[in-house]
């Protein structure tokens, strides 16, 4: 599988490693400060991390105030950029994403994240599920 990894902290840097280890690709964005293996790229720009990727994993918390969470970018980088450049069916994993930012964009992908203030694990189909049954 090929894996975007977008974000985050000491924990992403480890994730990346892990993934590579066991026969992934892994390409990593706004992780230009970190010090990562030589064979996981860091993309030049978000497009080119998530394009073809079957799974993107953002950060636990993904998010703070709009702005994607992470330490070890070189500069800001926007939720509503990062959810824009996704790709429709793209698998994305986070934690924390603003419920705002997920149902804006749910019909692109299936999100698995835990939103706040809920505190849940939901997808794009249970909120697309939940929308039928309000109508």
């Amino acid at each position: 599988m090929k894996f975007a990894v977008i974000g985050g902290d000491r924990r992403a840097v480890l994730l990346c490693s892990m993934l590579a280890r066991d026969g992934h690709r892994v390409q990593s964005f706004a992780l230009e400060k970190a010090e990562l293996p030589g064979e996981i790229p860091k993309a030049g720009c978000l497009q080119g991390c998530v394009y073809g990727a079957d799974c993107v994993i953002l950060p636990v918390p993904a998010e703070k105030g709009g702005f994607l969470n992470a330490p070890y970018a070189s500069g800001p980088c926007r939720m509503d950029e990062l959810i824009s450049a996704l790709w429709q069916g793209q698998i994305v994993c986070g934690g924390k994403l603003s419920l705002i930012a997920a149902v804006t964009h749910y019909k692109r992908c299936l999100f698995y994240w835990q939103t706040e203030p809920f505190g849940a694990i939901r997808t794009a189909g249970d909120i697309r599920e939940t929308d039928s049954r309000q109508k």
